[in-house]
């Protein structure tokens, strides 16, 4: 919490915040239109869960559920009206999204579980706070789990093809040190190991964006 410890006053990160929203919102013109209502009720997702008088960041579980929906499924409904896609399946589309819902619930946990102190100083009452950093560490991986298992799940009933976990299995490798530093927020949940985990899952977390991007184009063009 750059703002609650001091490294950001307030007024800067006001700013800097508005900033980024209007330059979203100029990118938005630029781009596709129809993209801003879901954009505006991505920023009523997030003033609600910072700002009074909902501050939904103050009420357990609601907490990492706002931000996994707002992490996870927000933006992935932008890039199905992007590309014309929205009027699909809605079953199909919750199928699709619910692994990254998990996955950012899980990673808003950790980032929750590195902010305890202040939270608790602050009487901020997350999640966290409420069941203990043990405890939600161990929930988050629970959900770091069910996202990752979520492909197998699908393909076994159908609704992937086999083909595609292929990919998993490319990016199994960059997982790997990942686990590691979150088997050390297991054992030690500290604000330390916490950056450790999160500088690291962004280090190779890039690498697997390329990976799956690659993937992706090499799969468009065999498909010609």
């Amino acid at each position: 919490m750059p703002v609650a410890s001091g490294r950001i006053a307030p007024r800067t990160a006001l700013i800097f915040s508005l900033s980024l929203i209007f330059l979203c919102l100029v990118l938005i013109t630029l781009v596709d239109m129809s993209l801003l209502s879901l954009f505006l009720i991505y920023i009523v997702f997030g003033a609600a869960y910072s700002a009074p008088p909902f501050r939904l960041k103050t009420v357990p579980v609601v907490d990492f559920v706002v931000s996994g929906v707002g992490a996870g499924f927000m933006p992935f409904l932008m890039g199905l009206e992007l590309t014309g896609k929205l009027s699909s399946d809605t079953s199909l589309i919750m199928l699709g999204v619910m692994p990254l819902v998990l996955f950012h619930c899980g990673g808003h946990i950790i980032q929750a579980v590195g902010d305890y102190e202040v939270d608790r100083k602050m009487g901020v009452h997350t999640f966290v706070v409420k069941v203990g950093k043990k405890k939600g560490v161990v929930v988050a991986g629970f959900m770091f789990l069910a996202s990752f298992f979520s492909p197998f799940i699908y393909s076994a009933f159908g609704l992937l093809s086999y083909k595609h976990l292929f990919l998993f299995f490319m990016l199994f490798p960059l997982s790997v040190p990942i686990i590691k530093r979150y088997a050390a927020v297991l054992k030690n949940p500290s604000a330390k190991n916490v950056v450790n985990m999160q500088k690291t899952a962004t280090k190779y977390g890039i690498i697997g964006v390329a990976v799956m991007l690659g993937y992706t184009l090499l799969v468009k063009i065999l498909s010609f």
